[in-house]
Order: C-alpha cells, then structure tokens, then sequence
C-alpha cells in the first residue's frame, strides 16, 4: 500500500512538472506571438522573412527547447508520431515507416 501511494505522488508530481512546463512553454509562444504582433511589418521579400525568422529564432533559449523534448517524451502525442513516421518514410524514399523508426 505504501509504494502505490509513493508511486501515485511521485506520478502526481510528474504530471504537475508537465504541466508547468507545458504553461511556461504557452506563456512564451504568447509573448513570442505579442512582439511579433506588435513588430510587424509588411514583409514583400523572402529575405525579410528569413530575417524576422532570425530574429524569432534568438529568443528560443535551450530551456524551451528542453522543455519541449521531455514533453514529448513524456507525453509522446500520437498525432505526432503519425506524422513524424510519414516524414521519416518520406524521407526514406518508402511508403511507411513505424514507431521505431521516429
């Protein structure tokens, strides 16, 4: 009895680190999305794009890239497996790939 509840909080501690991660990941992706509104302007060249992408870019810093990794190793969303197989068979030249392969 006593190792399910240690089981169940450490669980219940994984999934509230998730949690929190996936909130300070949204919270950036808003602020990103904010001054990317607020900085716009009409861009008429594919080099203007490749510059506000640059400039997008710098303000990833590695924790969010961190966050994003344990996230979908944790989670491992099925929608993007689907499509992360299409692509790796894609790539392979092969009409599918599985799970081993992403």
């Amino acid at each position: 009895m006593g190792q399910m509840q240690g089981e169940s909080e450490s669980f219940i501690k994984l999934k509230q680190q998730v949690q929190d991660e996936k909130e300070d990941l949204e919270a950036k992706i808003k602020q990103l999305r904010e001054e990317a509104a607020q900085t716009s302007k009409p861009i008429s060249t594919v080099e203007g794009e490749r510059k506000q992408l640059l400039a997008i870019v710098k303000k990833i810093e590695k924790k969010h890239v961190s966050s994003v990794n344990k996230l979908l190793e944790r989670t491992s969303p099925a929608p993007l497996i689907r499509g992360l197989e299409a692509l790796v068979a894609l790539m392979r030249n092969q009409v599918k790939a599985n799970s081993d392969d992403v």
